[in-house]
Protein backbone atom coordinates (compact mmCIF):
# COMPACT_ATOMS: atom_id res chain seq x y z
CA UNK A 1 0.00 0.00 0.00
CA UNK A 2 2.77 2.40 0.97
CA UNK A 3 4.77 1.82 -2.25
CA UNK A 4 1.63 2.41 -4.36
CA UNK A 5 0.92 5.71 -2.62
CA UNK A 6 4.51 6.83 -3.07
CA UNK A 7 4.39 5.87 -6.76
CA UNK A 8 1.19 7.87 -7.26
CA UNK A 9 2.73 10.86 -5.48
CA UNK A 10 5.83 10.72 -7.68
CA UNK A 11 3.76 10.51 -10.83
CA UNK A 12 1.62 13.44 -9.74
CA UNK A 13 4.60 15.63 -8.87
CA UNK A 14 7.07 14.84 -11.63
CA UNK A 15 5.08 13.89 -14.73
CA UNK A 16 4.91 16.59 -17.41
CA UNK A 17 6.73 19.03 -15.16
CA UNK A 18 8.88 21.45 -17.15
CA UNK A 19 10.81 24.26 -15.50
CA UNK A 20 13.19 26.89 -16.78
CA UNK A 21 15.93 26.28 -14.22
CA UNK A 22 18.05 29.16 -15.46
CA UNK A 23 15.61 32.07 -15.29
CA UNK A 24 17.00 35.07 -13.48
CA UNK A 25 15.94 36.00 -9.96
CA UNK A 26 14.60 39.37 -11.04
CA UNK A 27 12.07 37.58 -13.26
CA UNK A 28 10.62 35.76 -10.27
CA UNK A 29 7.83 37.37 -8.27
CA UNK A 30 8.96 36.41 -4.77
CA UNK A 31 5.54 37.23 -3.30
CA UNK A 32 4.03 34.34 -5.29
CA UNK A 33 6.64 31.64 -5.35
CA UNK A 34 4.34 28.65 -5.50
CA UNK A 35 6.35 25.73 -6.90
CA UNK A 36 9.26 23.74 -5.52
CA UNK A 37 11.43 24.64 -8.52
CA UNK A 38 10.73 28.38 -8.27
CA UNK A 39 11.54 28.39 -4.56
CA UNK A 40 14.77 26.43 -5.00
CA UNK A 41 15.92 28.67 -7.85
CA UNK A 42 15.23 31.74 -5.73
CA UNK A 43 17.42 30.21 -3.02
CA UNK A 44 20.27 29.48 -5.43
CA UNK A 45 20.11 32.75 -7.36
CA UNK A 46 20.12 34.82 -4.18
CA UNK A 47 22.86 32.87 -2.35
CA UNK A 48 20.52 31.94 0.51
CA UNK A 49 21.65 29.21 2.91
CA UNK A 50 18.44 28.43 4.82
CA UNK A 51 14.76 28.28 3.89
CA UNK A 52 12.05 27.96 6.55
CA UNK A 53 8.49 26.81 5.82
CA UNK A 54 6.37 27.74 8.84
CA UNK A 55 2.85 26.28 9.05
CA UNK A 56 0.26 28.79 10.23
CA UNK A 57 -3.50 28.49 10.77
CA UNK A 58 -4.57 29.53 7.26
CA UNK A 59 -1.33 29.44 5.22
CA UNK A 60 2.35 28.54 5.22
CA UNK A 61 4.91 31.34 5.42
CA UNK A 62 8.33 31.01 3.76
CA UNK A 63 11.27 32.74 5.45
CA UNK A 64 14.95 32.75 4.57
CA UNK A 65 18.09 33.37 6.58
CA UNK A 66 20.32 36.19 5.38
CA UNK A 67 23.38 37.23 7.43
CA UNK A 68 21.75 35.73 10.57
CA UNK A 69 18.50 37.69 9.98
CA UNK A 70 15.23 35.84 9.32
CA UNK A 71 13.36 37.52 6.44
CA UNK A 72 9.85 36.78 5.16
CA UNK A 73 9.86 35.71 1.54
CA UNK A 74 6.38 34.59 0.56
CA UNK A 75 3.21 32.78 1.59
CA UNK A 76 1.74 29.55 0.27
CA UNK A 77 -1.75 28.14 0.26
CA UNK A 78 -2.01 24.96 2.30
CA UNK A 79 -2.61 22.86 -0.84
CA UNK A 80 0.41 24.40 -2.59
CA UNK A 81 2.63 23.61 0.39
CA UNK A 82 1.34 20.04 0.67
CA UNK A 83 2.45 19.40 -2.92
CA UNK A 84 5.87 20.98 -2.32
CA UNK A 85 6.34 19.14 0.98
CA UNK A 86 5.52 15.77 -0.58
CA UNK A 87 8.10 16.40 -3.28
CA UNK A 88 10.71 17.33 -0.66
CA UNK A 89 9.93 14.17 1.34
CA UNK A 90 10.25 11.93 -1.73
CA UNK A 91 13.50 13.55 -2.89
CA UNK A 92 14.89 13.32 0.66
CA UNK A 93 13.75 9.69 1.11
CA UNK A 94 11.58 10.70 4.08
CA UNK A 95 8.53 8.55 4.82
CA UNK A 96 5.45 10.33 3.44
CA UNK A 97 2.98 7.96 5.14
CA UNK A 98 4.16 7.86 8.76
CA UNK A 99 4.99 11.53 9.03
CA UNK A 100 4.06 12.40 12.61
CA UNK A 101 7.58 12.12 14.01
CA UNK A 102 10.42 14.59 13.36
CA UNK A 103 12.45 13.52 10.34
CA UNK A 104 15.71 14.44 8.62
CA UNK A 105 16.93 13.79 5.12
CA UNK A 106 18.88 15.23 2.22
CA UNK A 107 18.60 15.72 -1.52
CA UNK A 108 20.47 17.19 -4.48
CA UNK A 109 19.18 19.87 -6.83
CA UNK A 110 21.22 21.13 -9.79
CA UNK A 111 24.38 19.58 -8.30
CA UNK A 112 23.82 21.31 -4.96
CA UNK A 113 23.43 19.34 -1.73
CA UNK A 114 20.62 20.19 0.70
CA UNK A 115 19.73 18.99 4.17
CA UNK A 116 16.08 18.79 5.26
CA UNK A 117 14.51 18.76 8.71
CA UNK A 118 10.79 18.29 9.37
CA UNK A 119 8.82 18.75 12.58
CA UNK A 120 5.10 19.10 13.24
CA UNK A 121 3.40 21.96 15.03
CA UNK A 122 -0.30 22.38 15.83
CA UNK A 123 -1.02 23.74 12.32
CA UNK A 124 0.95 21.28 10.21
CA UNK A 125 4.53 20.42 9.27
CA UNK A 126 7.40 22.87 9.52
CA UNK A 127 10.29 22.33 7.12
CA UNK A 128 13.81 23.76 7.10
CA UNK A 129 16.06 23.33 4.07
CA UNK A 130 19.75 24.16 4.35
CA UNK A 131 22.13 24.42 1.42
CA UNK A 132 25.37 22.74 2.41
CA UNK A 133 28.73 24.12 1.44
CA UNK A 134 31.39 22.08 -0.30
CA UNK A 135 35.12 22.03 0.40
CA UNK A 136 35.46 24.38 -2.57
CA UNK A 137 33.78 26.98 -0.37
CA UNK A 138 36.39 26.49 2.36
CA UNK A 139 38.82 29.16 1.20
CA UNK A 140 40.26 32.04 3.21
CA UNK A 141 38.63 34.45 0.76
CA UNK A 142 35.18 32.95 1.27
CA UNK A 143 35.45 32.38 5.01
CA UNK A 144 37.12 35.75 5.73
CA UNK A 145 39.14 34.38 8.63
CA UNK A 146 41.20 36.97 10.55
CA UNK A 147 44.98 36.74 10.69
CA UNK A 148 44.86 35.85 14.41
CA UNK A 149 42.95 32.65 13.66
CA UNK A 150 45.14 31.70 10.69
CA UNK A 151 48.29 32.12 12.79
CA UNK A 152 46.84 29.87 15.49
CA UNK A 153 46.48 27.06 12.95
CA UNK A 154 50.27 27.02 12.66
CA UNK A 155 50.35 26.23 16.39
CA UNK A 156 47.83 23.42 15.87
CA UNK A 157 50.18 21.87 13.29
CA UNK A 158 52.96 21.65 15.87
CA UNK A 159 51.02 19.29 18.15
CA UNK A 160 50.50 15.57 17.64
CA UNK A 161 48.11 14.88 20.50
CA UNK A 162 45.92 16.68 22.99
CA UNK A 163 42.56 18.42 22.85
CA UNK A 164 41.39 21.37 20.74
CA UNK A 165 38.03 22.90 21.72
CA UNK A 166 35.83 25.18 19.66
CA UNK A 167 33.10 26.93 21.61
CA UNK A 168 30.31 29.31 20.70
CA UNK A 169 26.56 29.38 20.08
CA UNK A 170 24.67 27.32 17.51
CA UNK A 171 25.28 28.59 13.98
CA UNK A 172 28.51 30.40 14.80
CA UNK A 173 30.62 28.47 12.29
CA UNK A 174 32.38 26.00 14.61
CA UNK A 175 31.96 23.02 12.27
CA UNK A 176 33.15 25.06 9.30
CA UNK A 177 36.28 26.13 11.19
CA UNK A 178 37.01 22.53 12.13
CA UNK A 179 36.56 21.39 8.52
CA UNK A 180 38.93 24.13 7.37
CA UNK A 181 41.56 23.06 9.93
CA UNK A 182 41.21 19.38 8.96
CA UNK A 183 41.86 20.34 5.32
CA UNK A 184 45.00 22.25 6.34
CA UNK A 185 46.27 19.27 8.35
CA UNK A 186 45.66 16.91 5.44
CA UNK A 187 47.81 19.14 3.23
CA UNK A 188 50.79 18.71 5.57
CA UNK A 189 51.21 14.94 5.44
CA UNK A 190 49.18 11.74 5.25
CA UNK A 191 47.17 11.29 8.43
CA UNK A 192 44.38 8.98 9.48
CA UNK A 193 41.55 11.34 10.37
CA UNK A 194 38.20 9.98 11.57
CA UNK A 195 35.20 12.20 12.23
CA UNK A 196 31.90 11.62 14.04
CA UNK A 197 29.22 13.93 12.72
CA UNK A 198 25.53 14.55 13.36
CA UNK A 199 24.74 15.51 10.70
CA UNK A 200 27.48 15.35 8.06
CA UNK A 201 28.07 18.88 6.78
CA UNK A 202 31.14 18.65 4.53
CA UNK A 203 32.63 15.86 2.46
CA UNK A 204 36.35 16.03 3.24
CA UNK A 205 38.56 14.02 0.85
CA UNK A 206 41.13 12.09 2.84
CA UNK A 207 39.06 11.92 6.05
CA UNK A 208 37.02 8.91 7.19
CA UNK A 209 33.66 10.43 8.10
CA UNK A 210 31.01 8.67 10.15
CA UNK A 211 27.51 10.17 10.13
CA UNK A 212 25.27 9.27 13.06
CA UNK A 213 21.54 9.75 13.46
CA UNK A 214 21.49 10.53 17.18
CA UNK A 215 23.96 11.32 19.93
CA UNK A 216 23.28 8.07 21.79
CA UNK A 217 25.58 6.38 19.26
CA UNK A 218 28.54 8.70 19.81
CA UNK A 219 30.13 7.05 22.85
CA UNK A 220 30.13 3.51 21.44
CA UNK A 221 31.39 4.75 18.05
CA UNK A 222 34.23 6.73 19.66
CA UNK A 223 35.27 3.63 21.61
CA UNK A 224 35.43 1.66 18.37
CA UNK A 225 37.30 4.43 16.54
CA UNK A 226 40.09 4.25 19.12
CA UNK A 227 40.76 0.66 17.97
CA UNK A 228 41.35 1.89 14.40
CA UNK A 229 44.60 3.70 15.21
CA UNK A 230 43.58 7.25 14.19
CA UNK A 231 45.98 10.18 14.26
CA UNK A 232 43.20 12.75 14.55
CA UNK A 233 39.61 12.43 15.77
CA UNK A 234 36.88 15.03 15.32
CA UNK A 235 34.11 14.13 17.77
CA UNK A 236 31.51 16.86 17.28
CA UNK A 237 29.72 18.48 20.20
CA UNK A 238 30.33 17.40 23.80
CA UNK A 239 26.96 17.18 25.55
CA UNK A 240 27.09 14.41 28.15
CA UNK A 241 29.30 13.46 31.10
CA UNK A 242 30.15 10.08 29.60
CA UNK A 243 31.13 11.50 26.23
CA UNK A 244 33.16 14.31 27.83
CA UNK A 245 35.12 11.76 29.86
CA UNK A 246 35.81 9.53 26.84
CA UNK A 247 36.85 12.54 24.73
CA UNK A 248 39.38 13.60 27.35
CA UNK A 249 40.68 10.04 27.77
CA UNK A 250 41.13 9.78 23.99
CA UNK A 251 43.23 12.95 23.98
CA UNK A 252 45.25 11.78 27.00
CA UNK A 253 46.18 8.48 25.33
CA UNK A 254 48.09 9.83 22.33
CA UNK A 255 45.32 11.00 20.02
CA UNK A 256 44.75 14.48 18.64
CA UNK A 257 41.10 15.28 19.36
CA UNK A 258 38.95 18.16 18.09
CA UNK A 259 35.60 18.83 19.76
CA UNK A 260 32.99 21.56 20.22
CA UNK A 261 30.91 22.81 23.12
CA UNK A 262 28.34 25.55 23.68
CA UNK A 263 29.88 28.31 25.80
CA UNK A 264 29.93 32.11 25.91
CA UNK A 265 33.72 32.46 26.01
CA UNK A 266 36.91 30.41 26.34
CA UNK A 267 36.91 30.50 30.15
CA UNK A 268 33.24 29.51 30.27
CA UNK A 269 34.13 26.54 28.02
CA UNK A 270 36.49 25.24 30.71
CA UNK A 271 33.76 25.68 33.32
CA UNK A 272 31.25 23.82 31.14
CA UNK A 273 33.65 20.89 30.77
CA UNK A 274 34.19 20.86 34.53
CA UNK A 275 30.43 20.72 35.08
CA UNK A 276 30.40 17.64 32.85
CA UNK A 277 32.61 15.94 35.42
CA UNK A 278 36.11 16.46 34.01
CA UNK A 279 39.01 16.92 36.39
CA UNK A 280 40.22 20.50 35.90
CA UNK A 281 43.91 19.70 36.25
CA UNK A 282 43.78 16.75 33.82
CA UNK A 283 41.75 18.86 31.40
CA UNK A 284 44.28 21.70 31.43
CA UNK A 285 47.15 19.23 31.02
CA UNK A 286 45.49 17.94 27.84
CA UNK A 287 44.06 21.11 26.28
CA UNK A 288 46.19 22.86 23.65
CA UNK A 289 43.95 25.67 22.37
CA UNK A 290 40.41 26.83 23.15
CA UNK A 291 38.50 28.96 20.68
CA UNK A 292 35.31 30.91 21.00
CA UNK A 293 33.79 32.22 17.82
CA UNK A 294 30.70 34.01 16.59
CA UNK A 295 29.70 36.21 13.69
CA UNK A 296 29.48 39.97 13.39
CA UNK A 297 27.40 41.68 10.72
CA UNK A 298 29.22 43.87 8.21
CA UNK A 299 27.62 47.18 7.27
CA UNK A 300 26.28 47.61 3.76
CA UNK A 301 27.47 50.58 1.70
CA UNK A 302 23.94 51.99 2.05
CA UNK A 303 24.87 52.91 5.66
CA UNK A 304 22.08 50.85 7.22
CA UNK A 305 19.38 52.63 5.21
CA UNK A 306 18.55 49.33 3.52
CA UNK A 307 18.79 48.55 -0.18
CA UNK A 308 18.20 45.71 -2.62
CA UNK A 309 21.80 44.49 -2.24
CA UNK A 310 21.48 43.91 1.51
CA UNK A 311 17.84 42.75 1.33
CA UNK A 312 16.94 45.94 3.20
CA UNK A 313 18.66 44.72 6.37
CA UNK A 314 21.48 47.30 6.35
CA UNK A 315 24.13 44.55 6.45
CA UNK A 316 25.94 43.06 3.48
CA UNK A 317 27.86 40.16 5.02
CA UNK A 318 28.87 38.31 8.18
CA UNK A 319 32.40 37.41 9.26
CA UNK A 320 33.70 35.34 12.18
CA UNK A 321 35.45 36.91 15.15
CA UNK A 322 37.57 34.74 17.46
CA UNK A 323 38.67 34.63 21.06
CA UNK A 324 41.71 32.34 21.38
CA UNK A 325 43.42 30.90 24.46
CA UNK A 326 46.63 28.85 24.22
CA UNK A 327 47.01 26.44 27.11
CA UNK A 328 50.51 25.91 28.50
CA UNK A 329 52.06 25.61 31.95
CA UNK A 330 51.77 29.35 32.56
CA UNK A 331 48.09 29.69 31.57
CA UNK A 332 47.29 26.44 33.39
CA UNK A 333 48.66 27.81 36.67
CA UNK A 334 46.91 31.15 36.17
CA UNK A 335 43.57 29.40 35.55
CA UNK A 336 44.02 27.16 38.60
CA UNK A 337 44.79 30.30 40.65
CA UNK A 338 41.80 32.09 39.05
CA UNK A 339 44.05 34.89 37.78
CA UNK A 340 42.04 35.50 34.62
CA UNK A 341 43.08 39.15 34.22
CA UNK A 342 46.75 38.13 34.12
CA UNK A 343 45.99 35.65 31.33
CA UNK A 344 44.14 38.32 29.36
CA UNK A 345 47.21 40.53 29.53
CA UNK A 346 49.53 37.76 28.31
CA UNK A 347 50.64 36.87 24.78
CA UNK A 348 48.82 33.53 25.10
CA UNK A 349 45.39 35.13 24.97
CA UNK A 350 43.91 36.73 21.85
CA UNK A 351 40.97 38.98 22.69
CA UNK A 352 38.12 39.34 20.20
CA UNK A 353 38.32 43.08 20.85
CA UNK A 354 41.49 43.20 18.72
CA UNK A 355 39.47 42.15 15.67
CA UNK A 356 36.43 44.20 16.67
CA UNK A 357 38.51 47.37 17.04
CA UNK A 358 40.03 46.81 13.63
CA UNK A 359 36.60 46.34 12.04
CA UNK A 360 35.25 49.42 13.83
CA UNK A 361 38.15 51.61 12.62
CA UNK A 362 37.66 50.29 9.08
CA UNK A 363 34.00 51.26 9.24
CA UNK A 364 32.85 47.69 8.67
CA UNK A 365 30.86 47.46 11.90
CA UNK A 366 29.15 50.08 14.07
CA UNK A 367 29.24 50.57 17.82
CA UNK A 368 25.90 48.80 18.20
CA UNK A 369 27.27 45.58 16.70
CA UNK A 370 30.47 45.99 18.72
CA UNK A 371 28.59 46.32 22.00
CA UNK A 372 26.23 43.44 21.21
CA UNK A 373 29.23 41.17 20.62
CA UNK A 374 30.91 42.12 23.89
CA UNK A 375 27.66 41.57 25.78
CA UNK A 376 27.15 38.15 24.15
CA UNK A 377 30.51 36.84 25.41
CA UNK A 378 29.88 38.12 28.92
CA UNK A 379 32.12 41.17 28.63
Amino acid sequence: MKSKLEKLAIEQLFTNSTVDFFKKTEDTNSSRLSSFEDIMMYLLNNNISDLHFSSKKSCVTIYYRYNTELIKLSELEKDEYKKILTKIQIMSKIDIINNRDPADGSFTFLNNYFRVSLINNNYGTNCVIRKLKTINDLTIENLKYPEEFLKSIESIKLHKDGLIIFSGPTGSGKTTSLAFIILQLLKEKTKKIITIENPLEYIIPGAEQIEIKNDSQKTSILKNILRHDPDIIMTGEIRTDEFAKLTLESAMTGHYVFSTIHANNVFNAIQRLELLGLNKSYLLDTLKIIYNQRFVKILCSCNKKGCETCKYTGYSDIIPVFEILHINEYTKQMILSNKIDEIKNSIFYISPEIQLNRLLIQGKIDTEEYNQFITSIGG
